[in-house]
């Protein structure tokens, strides 16, 4: 999407002469986007585990931020809410609807290494890396297994749903790489049985997919 809606608000070579007053006013014209679907497509975060209401009490030292700066010498209370989960999210790319298909190893590239994120999360080091990965590279339109992760009781992560998927052949196997630590449950040792690519690697399964974007 191109916003350029601010830009072109109140331009001053469409100032006009209302008729009644006969004195001078600015039209202020209402901008416009130029809205596309974006090649990159990505789902909201969801967490695994339902968020439990916890709250932790702080304090900022002196000078730690710009607001407890102003408060001189003293340091700076404040509550924080915290939530320790795992987050699953999508992503859909078609490397032949780029400009260069060279990006899309990069996208992978990204994912595979995710540092860190926007927002309040940045005060903190945390590790945004894939725990368990799932790809598919295919030519269905439709992704069909969006948030396939689910925990068990025990907190074992689950693909119950891809796995009836793949049962059912609307996914097929031999289209999935499943790596990282869900390549050790129940459900990844059904899908290596009917032909996925499953590794306890997640920078093996990003690599195996690499060289099918790059060939």
């Amino acid at each position: 999407m191109s916003a350029r809606a601010a830009a072109q608000e109140a331009n001053p070579a469409e100032e006009e002469t209302e008729p009644a007053g006969g004195r001078q006013r600015r039209q202020r014209v209402r901008g416009t986007t130029d809205a596309r679907r974006a090649r990159l497509e990505v789902t909201r975060a969801v967490s695994i585990d339902p968020w439990p209401g916890d709250v932790t009490f702080n304090a900022a030292s002196p000078g730690a931020t710009p607001a407890a700066s102003r408060t001189g010498r003293d340091p700076v209370p404040y509550a924080a809410e915290i939530h320790s989960t795992r987050y699953q999210y999508g992503f859909a790319l078609t490397p032949d609807d780029l400009h260069q298909r060279e990006r899309a190893v990069a996208v992978l590239d990204a994912i595979a290494n995710l540092s860190r994120v926007a927002g309040n999360h940045a005060r903190f080091l945390f590790d945004f890396s894939p725990e368990s990965l799932v790809l598919r590279w295919t030519d269905d339109p439709a992704p069909r297994f969006l948030y396939a992760f689910e925990q068990d009781g025990g907190g074992t992560i689950r693909l119950r749903r891809l796995v009836d998927l793949v049962e059912a052949g609307d996914v097929p196997a031999e289209e999935l790489w499943v790596a990282g630590a869900v390549a050790e449950s129940v459900d990844a040792a059904r899908l290596r049985e009917r032909g996925a690519h499953v590794t306890a690697s997640v920078r093996t399964a990003i690599e195996d997919v690499k060289r099918l974007v790059s060939g």
